[in-house]
């Protein structure tokens, strides 16, 4: 099994004479570990911390006790209009929309965390057809 730089690294099943002591092989694979460090950090900036406390706080204070006895209920769909206009009111109907037409203008990693925080409380998203479908239709 060979790196790109030719060097080879001993594996438990290859019968072949090692090459490498235990020290160099540790010495390579650290290499390999920092420059993947080194490529990718997945990490949240301050800003996008600060817009995940703004969501969660939102979804706190909006999506209440009384908004979700109503989406149990058989008023669910008076219940679910209530919801998007919450989230009309608040700028955030139309995530993936251009801001000229109404969208967000937010960036992949905040349509994540706020995709993220919603699901993981289990709430609706936006009904699709006329956000999702529609919409794009008409402002192409």
């Amino acid at each position: 099994m060979g790196l790109q730089s030719g060097v080879k690294l001993p594996t438990f099943l290859s019968v072949e004479k090692h090459t490498l002591s235990s020290k160099q092989t540790w010495q390579i694979l650290l290499s390999v570990h920092k420059q993947r460090e080194a490529i990718m950090d997945i990490s949240f900036s301050p800003e996008d911390l600060a817009f995940r406390d703004e969501v969660r706080g939102f979804f706190d204070e909006q999506f209440d006790d009384e908004l979700v006895g109503r989406l149990q209920s058989d008023n669910f769909k008076e219940a679910i209009v209530d919801w998007q206009q919450r989230l009309y009111q608040k700028g955030w109907i139309a995530a993936n929309w251009p801001v000229e037409y109404g969208g967000t203008g937010w960036t992949p990693t905040q349509k994540y965390i706020y995709e993220t925080e919603r699901s993981e409380r289990g709430i609706p998203g936006v009904v699709p057809f006329g956000i999702g479908m529609v919409g794009p239709m008409i402002y192409q």
